[in-house]
């Protein structure tokens, strides 16, 4: 089967409608990627899997009243730290495969995305600021883009670990652009994060932005647009505006070891993008911000 086929199947979904208006050569190349039945081996990265087979059935007993809600939440915190594979993808020979015959359509999307881009979780996934986030919010229209957009982006991310010093410059720019827009008097990106309520604590204090200040300052700026924040959601357009003219270097498959060489860049934007999470939705909670009605996050 064509993944074509598979996502065929979501025709009442309104945000594949969304996805494959803003993104119609992906959605063309699904017709290029196969489905294979799932094995045993590929969920070799599997880690105490049958925690999460027992906190799927307390879901569903939850789900229909079989216990409270206070039962529920007392076998939660009992658990150990589980992960289970749902879904994998192989790049090069534009395969997927999925543990469930009818996966939930974001993995879908996700596996699609890993092979029509060629980008690796560290690189594409949400989970760490990257290709797949600029993607929702795109579908969402929080801001205009398009294929090239995200591959734009993702080359910039690829800068912040080969090249952190360019990527801090447009950081910069973007920063100041939207600052003259709203009056403000910052005058880069480190005092408009500050303005923006969110300190960036480099390793090392230089004149430049480090590695560490750049990743921390994309997860807010993502983060920040997610939950329609004025500035940061025109930081992140300032940003994208920027990297569609600029000169950051398109990377191939033989020189990915240069973002490889550390787990460094990946714990850090996992642990932050974790603590801002928090720190927006204690906003939120104290009324500093209001949420949005409606917003349905279909990627967590």
């Amino acid at each position: 089967m064509r993944l074509y086929e598979l996502l065929s199947s979501y025709e009442e979904s309104e945000y594949l409608k969304k996805f494959k208006e803003k993104f119609p050569v992906i959605f063309e190349f699904s017709k290029e990627v196969e489905v294979l039945p799932w094995r045993e081996e590929f969920g070799i990265a599997d880690f105490n899997p049958e925690v999460v087979d027992k906190l799927e059935e307390l879901e569903e007993k939850l789900k229909e009243g079989l216990i409270s809600k206070e039962e529920y939440e007392r076998e939660v915190r009992n658990l150990k730290e589980a992960s289970r594979t749902e879904g994998i993808a192989f790049l090069e020979k534009k395969q997927v495969s999925f543990r469930r015959e009818r996966p939930h359509l974001s993995l879908v999307l996700h596996e699609l995305g890993h092979v029509f881009f060629g980008e690796s979780d560290r690189i594409w996934s949400s989970r760490y600021g990257g290709g797949e986030f600029l993607m929702r919010l795109i579908i969402e229209e929080v801001v205009d883009g398009d294929e090239k957009t995200v591959r734009d982006f993702m080359e910039f991310l690829k800068q912040l670990d080969e090249n952190p010093e360019k990527a801090g410059r447009l950081l910069d720019r973007a920063a100041q652009a939207v600052s003259k827009k709203y009056g403000l008097s910052c005058t880069g990106a480190r005092e408009f994060s500050l303005r923006c309520g969110v300190i960036l604590f480099p390793s090392e204090r230089t004149e430049a932005l480090s590695r560490e200040e750049c990743s921390m300052f994309v997860i807010n700026m993502l983060e920040g647009a997610n939950f329609k924040d004025p500035l940061w959601t025109e930081c992140l357009k300032e940003l994208l505006k920027a990297l569609s003219t600029s000169s950051i270097s398109i990377s191939n498959s033989s020189n990915f070891g240069l973002f490889y060489k550390t787990n460094f860049l990946v714990v850090f934007l996992v642990e932050k993008k974790a603590e801002l999470r928090k720190h927006w939705k204690d906003l939120i909670l104290n009324d500093i911000f209001l949420p949005y009605p409606g917003r349905n996050d279909p990627l967590y």
